[in-house]
């Protein structure tokens, strides 16, 4: 009789990768859908929350900059100093903890960074030894704009914190009037932001990032 090669067939392997194809297929359309399910968008609250901040600081690096060149202090006229951008990982921090200790923080600090790595030609801790001249003079205006916290400074862009120090800062309201990109957006959009930058802190003390669970298979 002729032999035969022949591979004898485990029906329990079979079942096995079967139910293991099958999973991953499952579990391959569930990631698409959370994929889906979650793509960012500009009215995500955690990027209407970041546009909020980097506005705020802007309009108040100008604003420290126009009043420390009408400085009544000679030498800090003298010295023509302009404080410059730092880096941006100092305003961008994404976690509630650190949202909530950068708005403690006051401006002197966060300006007292290293600066961005745009500016190639000059020193890094330029704006830290600016500020540390500054705060030496008798400049009272000066040393009070410097002195107030970040949380102060958005509460001054949202119109909720009125100070006689401040007249001339620009305010959201402002930015809408102004033709910039934050007035052509849609009515939505700038509720959102409106409600957001008047209520910042409390926005983020009540703050959960999304943490979506992987749905298990039995």
């Amino acid at each position: 009789m002729k032999a035969t090669n022949q591979i004898s067939v485990n029906p329990e392997i079979n079942v096995g990768a079967t139910r293991y194809l099958l999973e991953v297929k499952i579990e391959k359309k569930i990631s698409g859908e959370k994929r889906k399910r979650y793509v960012h968008t500009k009215y995500e609250k955690k990027n209407i929350l970041t546009r909020i901040k980097k506005a705020a600081y802007n309009n108040y690096l100008k604003f420290i900059n126009k009043n420390i060149e009408d400085s009544q202090d000679e030498e800090i006229k003298r010295r023509r100093i302009k404080l410059r951008k730092v880096s941006n990982s100092v305003i961008e921090v994404s976690s509630k903890k650190d949202n909530l200790n950068l708005i403690e923080m006051e401006m002197h600090n966060i300006l007292s960074n290293p600066l961005t790595n745009n500016y190639k030609t000059i020193d890094k801790l330029y704006n830290k030894n600016a500020i540390n001249f500054i705060l030496k003079r008798k400049d009272k205006k000066l040393i009070s704009i410097l002195n107030k916290s970040f949380g102060d400074i958005i509460r001054v862009y949202a119109d909720d914190l009125i100070d006689k120090d401040f007249n001339g800062f620009k305010t959201m309201k402002d930015n809408l009037k102004d033709g910039s990109k934050l007035a052509l957006e849609d009515k939505k959009y700038i509720n959102l932001y409106t409600q957001y930058a008047k209520n910042f802190g409390k926005t983020y003390m009540n703050f959960q990032k999304r943490d979506p669970r992987r749905k298990k298979i039995n």
